[in-house]
C-alpha cells in the first residue's frame, strides 16, 4: 500500500491580495512607529502617561525599541516564527493598553480597541498571503 502526499496547488499572489496586505500592514506598522518615536520625542509626556495607566514608568524605552524591532521583523517578511512572535508582542501591548484605559474610564480605550481591528486585520492578510506563496 502506498501513501501519497496531497499537496495544495500555490496560488500565485495576485496584486490585489498584495495591495491589500501593504496597505493594512502599512498601516498598523505605521501606527508603532509613531507610538515608539513618540516615546523618543516626548519621554516626560510618555512616563507621565505611562504611569497615569498604573505602569511602570521604566516600560517606556524598553516598550519603545521592541515596537520598532516587531515592525522591522514584519516588514522583512523573512522569519515566519519570528513575526509570530512580534504579532503576539503586539497583541498583549494592546490588550494590556484597551484594558488600562478601560480600567480607568478613558475614551481612549476606543483608540486601542481600533488598534486591535487593525492587528486582527495585520494577521489575517500577513497569514492569507504567506499561506499562498510555496513554503520554503
Amino acid at each position: 500500500m502506498t501513501t501519497s502526499s496531497i499537496t495544495r496547488p500555490s496560488a500565485p499572489l495576485t496584486a490585489k491580495p498584495a495591495r491589500s496586505y501593504w496597505i493594512v500592514t502599512g498601516l498598523f506598522c505605521a501606527a508603532f512607529v509613531a507610538s515608539a518615536l513618540l516615546t523618543f520625542i516626548d519621554p516626560v509626556g510618555t512616563r507621565a502617561e505611562i504611569r497615569h495607566l498604573e505602569f511602570p514608568a521604566y516600560w517606556a524605552f524598553p516598550l519603545a525599541f521592541l515596537k520598532l524591532a516587531g515592525v522591522t521583523v514584519i516588514l522583512a517578511g523573512r522569519w515566519r516564527r519570528l513575526t509570530t512572535y512580534a504579532y503576539a508582542g503586539f497583541l498583549f501591548d494592546m490588550m494590556l493598553a484597551f484594558g488600562a484605559h478601560v480600567a480607568h474610564s478613558e475614551a481612549k480605550a476606543f483608540q486601542a480597541a481600533a488598534g486591535l481591528l487593525l492587528w486582527a486585520g495585520a494577521v489575517w492578510v500577513d497569514y492569507r498571503r504567506f499561506d499562498r506563496q510555496d513554503p520554503a
